[in-house]
């Protein structure tokens, strides 16, 4: 494995890192299990939002208080994910570290998500393409039951 993986649990407007898998390479990220990031500029809250469905109303509550230029950003990037089956962040949440996360939807409960990090250097947009399209076959192949992915191309709110 040559990036780091992280899993992870939509708690409110926050992202708590459950789980996280080193990479056979060293990367220096901040995250911890246990420890909570915002949903806004993470590809793993980014991705667990877009597999709620949000209602313009959600995406209100989620953006209430923000700097409007992360609250726009946040809005694209969930459509994005809407769109594509996958989300993404370039250096928003962490400098010189890029993401892309997928989420699956449980029969109970909050989304999960599982992100793949690494440094930009080695996340160009083509290789967040590869990752994210290849996660996703993954996890719709290896969820637990129960578990399933969003299929792509649902607008926010419908």
């Amino acid at each position: 494995m040559q990036e780091l993986v992280h899993l992870g649990l939509l708690e409110g407007r926050q992202v708590l890192y459950l789980d996280k898998v080193e990479p056979d390479r060293s990367i220096r990220v901040w995250s911890q299990v246990g420890r909570q990031a915002g949903v806004l500029t993470t590809a793993l809250g980014r991705a667990m939002v877009a597999a709620e469905r949000p209602s313009p109303e959600l995406l209100d509550a989620y953006t209430n208080g923000a700097d409007p230029s992360v609250a726009d950003r946040f809005r694209a990037a969930v459509q994005k994910a809407r769109d594509l089956g996958y989300a993404s962040e370039e250096e928003e949440n962490e400098a010189g570290i890029s993401c892309v996360a997928v989420a699956l939807r449980r029969p109970i409960g909050a989304p999960v998500a599982v992100s793949i990090t690494g440094p930009s250097g080695r996340m160009s947009p083509a290789r967040i393409r590869e990752l994210g399209v290849l996660l996703r076959e993954r996890l719709a192949a290896d969820a637990p039951a129960g578990f399933s992915i969003s299929e792509p191309g649902s607008s926010v709110g419908g």
